[in-house]
């Protein structure tokens, strides 16, 4: 059972302190569900903003960790996490730099972000091996690219699978490595003006700058630099929808065809916005707060279809390939 004292809680617990200040750990248990959460919470982070774990009391066979979006926060991911834990992994739901502060202030425009976005990821890998023995890797938009990019990095730590929902691969706007400014626009609202922590979604920022989504487009470039010519060889889960507007299918295309050995594709032909295919709930908005969207982010009505799938795919590709 892992405790306050634990090496891999006291190295995170450091980890956030630099991060945010004060960290409160809290440790709830439950008979059903979730057997253990671990969170990791903040004056310094909104409500339910923060990283969290789900663990099952011990170490598991597999573990995987799940990252959120530009602008958003775990939230996003929390559900796709709690279906993972139910298929028996440990779960590590990662914040990254800049994200899900009370205070924005210039966290979203910090010199080398990008950086700093996979050395979180290299942390959490670094904790993971404490939880599991194979670890997969899985996220929503740019969480997705970050996870392609640390197992491109680190293919041998990466034993598990990789589990990609609305993957920010392609932007449609850019051909690699041109035209970044165009971007922004299309992961969330932005403004040049001084920039906005608290909104109507209370799981992400009303607004971003260019700057936020230059370093994404920087990640993509880098990711499709690091993929070459070569096929990965973990298996693969892509859910996307063809009404995402955000995020080019195409992208996803040349990757799942060009350089992927084993994978799968989940393909939504309703109309499903990018945000809108995580969430197993609709996001009720705070309408008090005077900047952000005003109509409520809908739930994705094939999000239990869509994870019957991922977890499938998972205990036939991952699991299963112990007895293949």
């Amino acid at each position: 059972m892992l405790k306050k004292s634990s090496p891999e809680i006291v190295s995170l617990v450091e980890h956030y302190k630099k991060r945010l200040g004060k960290i409160n750990l809290t440790f709830s248990e439950q008979k059903s569900g979730i057997e253990q959460t671990i969170d990791f919470l903040s004056p310094a982070l909104k409500e339910d903003n923060h990283p969290r774990i789900f663990y099952h009391g011990k170490p598991t066979q597999d573990v995987i960790i799940l990252t959120h979006g530009l602008s958003d926060s775990p939230y996003y991911v929390k559900d796709i996490g709690r279906k993972f834990y139910k298929a028996g992994c440990n779960v590590i739901l990662t914040l990254l730099p800049g994200h899900g502060r009370v205070e924005i202030g210039g966290k979203m425009e910090e010199e080398k972000l990008k950086r700093k976005w996979r050395k979180e990821l290299d942390i959490a890998v670094d904790i993971s091996k404490t939880l599991g023995k194979r670890i997969s890797l899985g996220g929503f938009s740019t969480g997705a690219c970050l996870s392609l990019n640390k197992a491109l990095r680190d293919p041998k730590l990466i034993s598990g699978g990789l589990f990609l929902f609305s993957a920010a691969l392609d932007l449609g706007y850019i051909a690699h490595g041109t035209n970044y400014f165009p971007f922004a626009h299309t992961i969330a609202r932005y403004t040049d003006g001084q920039l906005k922590s608290i909104g109507s979604n209370p799981y992400r920022y009303p607004y971003l700058n260019n700057a936020a989504g230059l370093e994404v487009v920087r990640l993509i470039d880098e990711t499709w630099k690091r993929l070459a010519d070569q096929k990965i060889d973990q298996p693969v889960f892509i859910a996307h929808s063809v009404h995402d507007t955000r995020v080019s299918f195409g992208g996803i295309q040349t990757f799942m065809t060009t350089h992927v050995k084993r994978g799968f594709t989940f393909l939504i032909s309703e109309n499903i916005a990018h945000s809108q295919l995580v969430l197993k709930k609709s996001i009720p908005l705070d309408l008090n707060q005077k900047h952000g969207v005003r109509d409520t982010p809908p739930a994705n009505p094939k999000f239990n279809w869509m994870m019957e799938n991922a977890i499938r795919y998972f205990q036939d590709e991952v699991v299963g390939k112990e007895k293949k």
